[in-house]
């Protein structure tokens, strides 16, 4: 798990690619006594509940993705979809390869134009709030296929990257 980047408020968690890939294919478990998964079930129950009854809005894991994975994932059979909420004007300037334009102010009324299916990469100028606020919104909807790309395209760009014009 990442901290917190430079300017957000550190009450979303951050998971990076690779951390979520080594999550979902654990080392084999050993034995747990039942009472003590019934204690961390209890435990997690309240922690899931706690935000909401504190009055707090709840927020998904920020799942982020670093320029060098995207860059190996556009070799592959199922390339990603980058979706550079930036100004329309910033997206004309450059952008990632195959990217759409859905800036953060279309993206309510635009939203149905995101699929649901294989890796959608957010990204903005670099870490900025405002992606986080669309993968946020998107995850409320029901997006689990979201990342967001850490450093933006600033980040990509540091890389040497190759941009669309």
């Amino acid at each position: 798990m990442a901290g917190p980047a430079a300017g957000e408020s550190g009450l979303v968690p951050v998971v990076h690619a690779s951390d979520l890939v080594r999550r979902l294919h654990p080392r084999p478990a050993t034995s747990v006594s039942p009472l003590a998964s019934a204690l961390a079930l209890a435990v997690l129950a309240c922690a899931l509940v706690a935000p909401a009854e504190a009055g707090h809005q709840w927020y998904a894991t920020l799942l982020t993705i670093d320029p060098e994975s995207l860059r190996k994932q556009f070799d592959k059979a199922e390339r990603p979809l980058p979706i550079d909420v930036r100004p329309a004007e910033a997206f004309q300037r450059g952008r990632l390869p195959g990217a759409r334009s859905l800036p953060l102010a279309a993206l309510r009324e635009r939203v149905d134009e995101i699929p649901r299916q294989g890796l959608i990469v957010l990204y903005g100028a670099g870490r900025t709030p405002d992606v986080n606020g669309a993968y946020q919104f998107l995850r409320g909807r029901g997006y689990a296929n979201v990342f967001v790309l850490e450093d933006g395209i600033a980040g990509w760009q540091a890389r040497g990257y190759p941009l669309e014009p």
